[in-house]
């Protein structure tokens, strides 16, 4: 049974984007006869650990602190240090995979500047072992094309790709980059290497025996019946911004009922709630401020009539997709997104399966009185065309390519 290490650096504490990715490659390699074997990187991993403890699998954790962009430290301090502590944690990985005698080594979330640091560890472990990474949240034009005006910019990209293009050529130790969009991995294959693949986002969730009406759904949430829902899913991260929505509503002339749901820390909950009463709003909004993961994350996309996605700019023009539209599109829901989500914004316009706005009160409240005065356009739309895409998000589906034999072999 090959043996196939999984690093996932990122904090995994509150299930979500990282935690729902880590648990899916964990469960394709199971059912298709690899040996799993997870390296925790992030500081808090209780909810992952939880997961791997569940189906017996073992697991290592790094325990090296990495200083996130909201870290007190100044930055001169911070840069250095966390190039240090990534290299280390690097370094470990790849110990780890030659003590287990791995097939592959399968980085979940590779950091745009983070070649530098995997070349120095692989030259001091002198590791051969093959890897794979996965980049999610590229800044394409912010951060990797060259800028005339970002002179640094320039200069850091032309050395990311050097040191990805001598792991690859020189070293022949990373064999695939992985990508979710089209212009990443073009950007990717004219700079770096042919073998620089586009995958989807792969869901775990089997929609064909989720059995449940909207009714049902809604009563096991113990949400009203015969009431237009609205959905903000996990708001509190710092890629979204929900302050310009929530202002756009005393704008919306229809009737409807606004569900927020997710772990939320007690200073956004507290702000969330002022904003609310300061716009008379305590009868429209609904607040569950608890974790919710799983199949009950599937009955509130199910419960509700659209979900709404309100990213904030910077954050939206690095990343390539989003996972929970495309969970969204599963049960065949519409959703409405603030512009810059490259793959997703371009998703939603070719198959009707939404809205696109701005994240601007004006811009919320013009695309909600959209959407619900033309309820059963934007209903049936999504019913009739998300299933001709979501079987390809299906997990099985996608991670074949990402752990193909000529990968393995």
């Amino acid at each position: 049974m090959p043996k196939v290490i999984l690093f996932e650096p990122f904090d995994t504490d509150f299930g979500g984007h990282y935690f729902e990715y880590s648990a899916t490659h964990t469960r394709f390699l199971m059912e298709n006869g690899h040996q799993p074997i997870f390296v925790l990187g992030g500081k808090r991993t209780t909810k992952l650990e939880e997961f791997l403890q569940n189906f017996n699998i073992k697991y290592y954790k790094i325990g090296i602190p990495v200083y996130k962009a909201r870290s007190k430290l100044p930055s001169l301090l911070k840069i250095p240090l966390n190039f240090f502590t990534e290299t280390l944690r690097l370094i470990k990985l790849l110990k780890i995979a030659q003590k287990e005698n791995s097939a592959l080594i399968s980085v979940l979330t590779f950091g745009v500047y983070e070649a530098l640091q995997l070349l120095l560890a692989v030259y001091y472990t002198n590791c051969k072992i093959p890897i794979t990474v996965t980049m999610h949240t590229i800044t394409i034009e912010e951060k990797l094309s060259p800028h005339p005006k970002k002179i640094l910019n320039h200069f850091l990209s032309f050395f990311h790709f050097v040191f990805l293009r001598h792991l690859i050529n020189k070293r022949g130790i990373v064999k695939r980059l992985f990508f979710y969009s089209d212009a990443s991995r073009d950007l990717y294959r004219r700079n770096v290497t042919k073998q620089s693949t586009k995958i989807l986002f792969p869901v775990y969730f089997d929609y064909k025996n989720f059995n449940y009406t909207q009714q049902h759904s809604r009563e096991l949430l113990q949400l009203p019946q015969n009431t237009p829902l609205l959905l903000i899913f996990n708001p509190d991260t710092r890629g979204k911004y929900i302050n310009n929505l929530i202002k756009s509503l005393p704008l919306v002339n229809k009737h409807f009922k606004l569900v927020i749901v997710g772990y939320m820390s007690h200073k956004f909950d507290v702000d969330l709630k002022s904003l609310i009463k300061e716009h008379n709003l305590l009868d429209k909004v609904i607040i569950r401020n608890e974790f919710v993961d799983g199949k009950d994350k599937f009955h509130y996309i199910n419960a509700v009539d659209i979900s709404l996605l309100p990213y904030r700019d910077t954050y939206a023009k690095a990343r390539t997709a989003s996972s929970f539209f495309v969970e969204c599109i599963m049960l065949k829901k519409p959703v409405i997104i603030t512009t810059g989500v490259i793959e997703t914004d371009k998703l939603i316009k070719d198959n009707k399966l939404g809205i696109v706005t701005s994240n601007t009160p004006k811009s919320w409240s013009d695309a909600l009185n959209n959407f619900l005065g033309n309820f059963d356009k934007f209903i049936n739309s999504a019913e009739e065309n998300a299933p001709k895409i979501r079987d390809k998000y299906f997990y099985a589906n996608v991670l074949d390519k990402v752990y193909s034999k000529d990968i393995l072999s």
